[in-house]
């Protein structure tokens, strides 16, 4: 644990040396290398979750006053701020870093104006009021795409059917090779029986 130098809240953690936590809230041994990925993992956080939904329960539940209790409830408190304040510190984190690492530096602008673009929603598709639809319509164009349509239909038929006649074709050599393989063992056959008479 020397090695790290983390501080760790004994709430959430227990020391069992050998560089071994244990993780209280998910009751789970971890290696102390691990301790952040594991405090920052998707099952962590739903134990952490789950233990603030029984804490809240609990709370609707009449209050026992033993001292022992309070002081249960305390450390429970306290670790649940530390998880809230560190778990809204990793998601406003989290939401900068994937921000950033999805545009590189150089884009940041561009990415900002076309988020604020993106943001506000197109009023209608006319973009000039008054034009007739289809104005700009390139019918030439337009032929060009229903061809390559219609083109690239036939070119899968046609394909279809080349690949089912070379797969006949390979079927006709192998019963070809087969009638020849039988009439050469046969001949064979009978080159042996005349050589024995």
């Amino acid at each position: 644990m020397n090695k790290l130098k983390v501080k760790l809240n004994p709430a959430l953690v227990k020391d069992l040396g050998d560089d071994k936590l244990l993780c209280l809230i998910c009751n789970a041994q971890v290696k102390a290398k691990i301790w952040t990925a594991h405090s920052n993992g998707k099952k962590h956080h739903e134990n952490i979750e789950a233990l603030k939904k029984k804490r809240s329960v609990q709370v609707t539940a009449p209050l026992v006053t033993s001292k022992r209790r309070q002081s249960e409830n305390d450390t429970l408190q306290q670790a649940d701020s530390v998880i809230s304040k560190r778990s809204r510190i990793e998601t406003v984190t989290n939401a900068t870093v994937s921000q950033k690492s999805e545009v590189p530096p150089w884009q940041r602008d561009q990415a900002d104006g076309v988020e604020q673009s993106v943001a506000k929603p197109s009023s209608s598709k006319k973009i000039i009021e008054g034009v007739p639809e289809g104005f700009f319509d390139d019918e030439k164009l337009n032929s060009r795409v229903a061809e390559t349509i219609e083109k690239q239909a036939n070119m899968e038929v046609e394909y279809a059917n080349f690949m089912s006649e070379l797969d006949q074709a390979k079927r006709d050599e192998e019963v070809k090779g087969d009638e020849e393989d039988e009439s050469s063992a046969i001949e064979k056959d009978i080159e042996q029986i005349d050589e024995q008479m």
